[in-house]
């Protein structure tokens, strides 16, 4: 080989791997990226299930509530109506 060949052949190289590295650059911090949304997504996620839970023991509450004031409408009007 020739030094001109061996000189393109060796910039060919460096070249070539410039390129991967950059790209190589680019696919880590796009997966940085997705880690971080990641992240963010687990804390939304944390966080509406705790407003779920949260909003469910009321529902609970609420309707246990009701049930019971139910109940007692019914046991007065039971009184009140006798067969």
């Amino acid at each position: 080989m020739e030094d001109d060949e061996k000189n393109k052949y060796l910039r060919d190289i460096a070249t070539r791997t410039a390129r991967i590295d950059e790209r190589t650059n680019h696919i880590s911090n796009e997966l940085q990226s997705l880690r971080e949304n990641d992240a963010r997504h687990d804390e939304r996620l944390d966080s509406l299930d705790s407003r779920v839970q949260r909003n469910t023991m009321i529902t609970s509450g609420v309707l246990f509530s009701l049930g019971s004031a139910i109940t007692a409408i019914f046991a007065k009007l039971g009184g009140l109506i006798r067969w």
